[in-house]
């Protein structure tokens, strides 16, 4: 039906949204003729752009280094822990930034959680090429979930993101397989594929 608001009324705008459409899409099936449909998809804002919407510029500049400067460590774990409390949804963020006050956003957040219940009916899709990940709220601690997957993977390669600094590491799961073990702060979570390409490349 999209086609024909094109055909016959080309003044008319028509958005098509919400989180199941394209999930409905596929489930029915349909088709789109060329140059008829353009698809936008949203995300919440990365910390990326959660320190860009706070104007942190200089913040960001060393966020944006690869790989991060040993100086600006600290203070990117303090917005991180900021932002993994506020979250990424562009109108609380947007809220925050005009307030700075967290308690105000609670009828967001409300509104917000009333939504997500309303939204169950999710899909996963199966990535071609996974990397292992591993989250440590701490400096040290076992990897034994990690090296479940690393002897799994067709590569040598896995990541952990945890509360120290960056760093590569030669490392061996218990059943003797080796492997490259790329070591993050986890607010540079949203960064991963651009150190996977400066090893790997």
């Amino acid at each position: 039906m999209l086609r024909y608001f094109y055909e016959k009324l080309k003044d008319l705008f028509v958005i098509a949204a919400g989180s199941l459409f394209e999930l409905m899409l596929e489930k029915s099936q349909i088709s789109f003729p060329v140059g008829r449909v353009q698809f936008l998809y949203m995300y919440p804002l990365t910390f990326e752009e959660f320190l860009q919407a706070q104007g942190e510029e200089r913040l960001l500049e060393a966020y944006r280094a690869t790989p991060v400067k040993s100086f600006a460590v600290s203070k990117l774990f303090e917005w991180f822990h900021r932002y993994t409390m506020i979250g990424g949804m562009p109108e609380i963020v947007r809220h925050y930034s005009e307030s700075k006050d967290v308690p105000s956003l609670k009828a967001d957040y409300e509104s917000l959680l009333t939504s997500y219940l309303d939204d169950a009916d999710k899909y996963a899709r199966n990535p071609s090429y996974a990397i292992p990940v591993k989250v440590k709220s701490g400096q040290t601690g076992a990897l034994r979930s990690l090296h479940m997957f690393v002897n799994d993977s067709k590569h040598p390669y896995a990541v952990r993101l945890y509360e120290g600094g960056y760093a590569i590491t030669d490392s061996r799961t218990p059943e003797g397989k080796p492997y490259k073990l790329i070591n993050l702060p986890y607010f540079l979570s949203g960064r991963i594929r651009n150190y996977l390409d400066l090893l790997i490349t």
